[in-house]
């Protein structure tokens, strides 16, 4: 079913909200005929990103490395750099490519193969990804509520120290999944939460069980985390993807719309759904 909303501005105006987890499951495919439906009927079909932009990708890809003359060697410690290094063998990565990346964005990518299992597809067919294609298949506007940038910018400008333990955190997290058994406790136990908590996010989506979700995301927890990964992202994106969800609704003559944004900012404190409702808008759990 997915976690999908649907707000009215009374006027003839209809947005779909709907709420994405940012990796993938093969067996949520095909999705229900009925948001099939809406997604196909939709004038416009707006994410976080344009997937579609090349020229934002390739803004996005430079933002990942260093310039010549600097490397990872120079910015972690050297049994960091050394387990990157032997991690990033194991996927095909040579030292010198690997040596390019900034912590963050090898932290990221670690983050995302720890969170394959054996329903994942090999080729990360995204949530997202897959409402884009739909979209695009049927002819309907793409809109985008971020940039690449702008995305890249929240990384981007962790201090020093922090993306160090970042990248420490997802290898370990990949470690532990890759290696099974074979990892040590603290790895394997880190591993068996992340896949637990993902397999709980996906059950309370494919129910379109909001109160499940909310209840294993825990936002609230991480709205007042000292981690300035977990906070930041929300405190600083909620409102503006909240006035663009309004702006959709205020958008003038009848118009349908579709909005796929990350599952964590729907929900509260603080959530598009409720930002809406104290909008005057009417916003309800599609039956």
């Amino acid at each position: 079913r997915g976690l999908r909303w649907r707000a009215y501005n009374g006027r003839g105006n209809v947005l779909y909200l709907l709420g994405s987890i940012h990796t993938d499951r093969n067996n949520l495919y095909p999705f229900h005929k009925q948001r099939r439906d809406v997604i196909l009927n939709a004038e416009q079909v707006s994410f976080e990103l344009d997937f579609n932009d090349t020229d934002q990708l390739l803004e996005f890809a430079a933002m990942q490395t260093y310039p010549a003359g600097d490397s990872l060697a120079n910015h972690i410690s050297p049994a960091l750099y050394q387990a990157v290094v032997q991690a990033a063998a194991q996927l095909g990565m040579d030292e010198g490519t690997v040596s390019q990346y900034k912590p963050w964005a090898l932290a990221n990518s670690f983050s995302s193969l720890a969170a394959l299992d054996e329903t994942s597809s090999e080729n990360g067919r995204a949530i997202d990804l897959y409402v884009n294609a739909k979209a695009i298949n049927a002819g309907s506007g793409i809109g985008a509520v971020e940039t690449y940038a702008f995305q890249g910018g929240i990384f981007d400008g962790l201090s020093a120290e922090y993306q160090e333990a970042y990248l420490d955190a997802s290898l370990a997290g990949y470690a532990g999944m890759i290696n099974g058994e074979a990892a040590d406790e603290a790895a394997q136990a880190l591993a068996q939460a992340q896949q637990e908590q993902i397999a709980a996010m996906f059950d309370a989506w494919k129910n379109r069980d909001p109160d499940a979700l909310a209840e294993v995301y825990d936002k609230e927890a991480i709205l007042n985390s000292a981690d300035e990964l977990h906070s930041n992202p929300f405190t600083e994106r909620d409102p503006c993807m909240i006035d663009a969800a309004a702006e959709h609704l205020e958008t003038e003559g009848e118009n349908t719309f579709f909005l796929a944004v990350g599952a964590g900012h729907m929900v509260n404190p603080g959530g598009i759904v409720s930002g809406l409702k104290e909008l005057g808008y009417t916003v309800e759990l599609v039956p």
